[in-house]
């Protein structure tokens, strides 16, 4: 793609002499920026008809419909000023209500459709081969089986209690936000201490996590 802006300091002719070099020199798409009217914007197409490639115009200050704009002949029309607008537009109308503390959720997104416009959701899909699962722990030195699990009541931290083959007990603590959909992941790097009873590892727990017996 090229683009000139030559129209606008040296006139349409130089503009569309420049387009004709980026064409030789291989631009399959030409910007000949600010056409001033709609009799340049067809003048611009008009001298391009021998060739096949295609014509881009910035269309934000014509009035034009985007059908009156391919029957001019053109294949590509950029709107970037009318998004812009747009959004600074809803900018500044949420910030007026947020002034004088006006309700301003219908102008807002539903969150999960802002979620998955921002691509959250893409991202948490393709991050699940690296993500931590409750069932898969740094700590194996030793078979272990999950005897109790226990959760605080706004179910954002768990523990899992085990026991190993050779007898003793231990745990590991989870935490998982409630916006992220991935689940539990284990809080690492801590060195878990190992007890020889499960009394005593209860014991331990109560004195170190007591928000999780409440």
């Amino acid at each position: 793609m090229a683009r000139t802006d030559a129209n606008h300091t040296h006139g349409l002719k130089e503009a569309i002499e420049r387009a004709h070099r980026f064409h030789e020199m291989g631009a399959d798409i030409l910007f000949v920026e600010a056409p001033k009217n709609i009799d340049e914007m067809r003048t611009i197409v008009q001298n391009f008809l021998a060739v096949k490639w295609q014509i881009l115009s910035k269309v934000d200050h014509t009035n034009l419909a985007m059908n009156e704009i391919s029957e001019l002949g053109y294949q590509i029309a950029a709107y970037p000023l009318t998004l812009l607008s747009a959004a600074m537009n809803a900018m500044k109308m949420t910030l007026d209500r947020m002034k004088v503390d006006q309700p301003r959720n219908d102008l807002l997104l539903d969150f999960g459709e802002l979620r998955k416009d921002i691509g959250f959701d893409e991202y948490y899909e393709n991050s699940k081969p690296t993500r931590v699962p409750r069932e898969s722990s740094r700590l194996k030195k030793n078979a272990r089986i999950v005897i109790k699990s226990l959760e605080d009541h706004n179910q954002t931290r768990c523990i899992d209690l085990y026991k190993y083959e050779n007898g003793r007990y231990c745990f590991e603590v989870f935490r998982r936000d409630p916006e992220d959909p991935m689940g539990w992941r284990s809080i690492v790097p801590i060195d878990y201490p190992s007890f020889k009873s499960f009394e005593q590892l209860l014991t331990y727990l109560h004195k170190e996590y007591p928000e999780m017996f409440d």
